[in-house]
């Protein structure tokens, strides 16, 4: 027989709700962590989380003058002037910047202008200064010819924003919008070059001292810069690590134990599932812990091509576990996500690759993004369990909550493993 407390749910206060408020609840908070991960996803197919090459040079100084400067950006500037996704195919660009009049030409060419100077910004002690922004097709600098675009394009691959700092101006730096994304920062002066740093979208850079030009970064400001990357690599970038953590809440919630025969429905021991789920979390954060380290000082190495259609494919098994499996192994899932975690790490590892480690500073670095991704990872995981675990010993659970969210994760993993492995 079916025991009360399966038919009525204890309120925060003491009081006691019908099960239909109850499955009203559970729902809307399933229905608020598929919004908040799906309106993630969006924001990624909309905007690629590519780094924006950037580097800016410093004029000679003299008495009582503006010191110039030339910022030169790294971007794909025929995407920006047709508006074109990630993914483009160059071919078609050009095609499209061929066919257009010479009149729209001119016209989508000075909105791309006002693009720069409206989402770019040159700082000078924390103030924005004017600038002029030009195309110049072919780069001026060696630095910036490291960077032409293998293949024919029409506008190049150069942004030049060229300007004066004020004469009493002690710092610089930058400021990109999120249309542009991360930013890897140089600032040279003559031969005295500052460290390379990382800037997010929307942020402003750390200020870079014009007669401290050379010196290294402080331990604590790397750390700081870098764990603030890995974060953001997770909320709001990093869709699909985030769903594979969902799924593991999903996971242990929503087994079962076994019972004999005619016993009814016995719901999960609160404390054993959340025991199970520290032991997933803890192990997946062990592999990829491991890899990322391997990868990144070149003893572990594995192509993008391969790695991500295989993350994609590890968020659809968790889920669909969780659609398929009543009587829960524990040694297998554990195993299974310590490998798991062994792919993902390689994931970040890419990631990291590509927004690059201070020189003399890489340890620093990599500790300083691990510990980001971590924070990232426990927000997400906090977040699931106050949403999710208030209703998992519901007889509902299951079958109104965990196998929704888990269907959704599934199709979507499944939508990214196509996706990746076509192209």
């Amino acid at each position: 027989m079916v025991s009360k407390s399966l038919t009525t749910v204890s309120g925060i206060g003491g009081g006691e709700r019908p099960p239909a408020q109850c499955r009203r609840s559970a729902a809307h908070s399933a229905a608020l962590l598929c919004a908040l991960v799906f309106s993630f996803a969006t924001e990624v197919a909309a905007h690629d989380f590519s780094v924006v090459d950037t580097r800016l040079s410093i004029g000679p100084e003299a008495e009582g003058a503006r010191r110039g400067f030339t910022a030169e950006l790294i971007v794909d500037l025929d995407a920006l002037l047709l508006g074109a996704g990630p993914g483009h195919d160059p071919d078609r660009l050009l095609e499209a910047i061929d066919s257009l009049e010479p009149e729209e030409r001119r016209s989508r060419e000075e909105r791309l202008r006002q693009l720069f100077l409206r989402r770019a910004r040159v700082l000078a002690d924390g103030e924005p200064v004017d600038f002029e922004v030009r195309f110049p097709g072919e780069a001026a600098s060696s630095w910036a010819q490291s960077f032409e675009a293998k293949e024919v394009s029409r506008l190049g691959v150069v942004a030049e924003l060229s300007g004066d700092l004020p004469p009493e101006a002690e710092t610089v730096g930058i400021r990109l919008s999120r249309a542009f994304g991360s930013a890897r920062l140089r600032v040279v002066a003559g031969d005295r070059e500052a460290p390379e740093q990382l800037v997010p979208p929307g942020t402003d850079s750390l200020p870079i001292e014009l007669d401290a030009l050379g010196s290294s970064a402080g331990l604590v400001k790397t750390s700081i810069q870098y764990a603030r990357l890995g974060f953001l690599h997770i909320l709001p970038r990093g869709v699909d690590h985030v769903l594979f953590l969902v799924g593991l809440c999903l996971l242990p919630a929503a087994a079962r134990r076994e019972v004999a025969a005619g016993a009814g429905h016995v719901p999960p021991d609160r404390r054993a599932a959340l025991w199970s789920l520290l032991i997933l979390v803890t192990l997946f954060t062990a592999a990829h812990a491991v890899t990322l380290a391997l990868s990144i000082y070149g003893v572990v190495e594995l192509p993008a091509r391969v790695v991500e259609p295989l993350i994609a494919a590890s968020i659809a098994v968790v889920a669909i576990e969780t659609l398929a499996s009543r009587r829960p192994t524990p040694a297998l899932r554990r195993s299974v996500v310590f490998g798991f975690g062994l792919l993902h790490g390689l994931g970040f590892a890419s990631v990291l690759a590509e927004l690059g480690l201070p020189v003399g500073q890489r340890l620093v670095g990599l500790i300083g993004f691990h510990v980001g991704v971590e924070a990232g990872q426990l927000v997400v995981v906090a977040l699931a369990v106050a949403l999710l675990w208030p209703w998992v010993d519901r007889p509902w659970y299951r079958r109104r909550v965990a196998w929704p969210l888990a269907m959704a994760i599934a199709l979507l993993a499944l939508f990214w493993l196509v996706q990746r492995l076509a192209a």
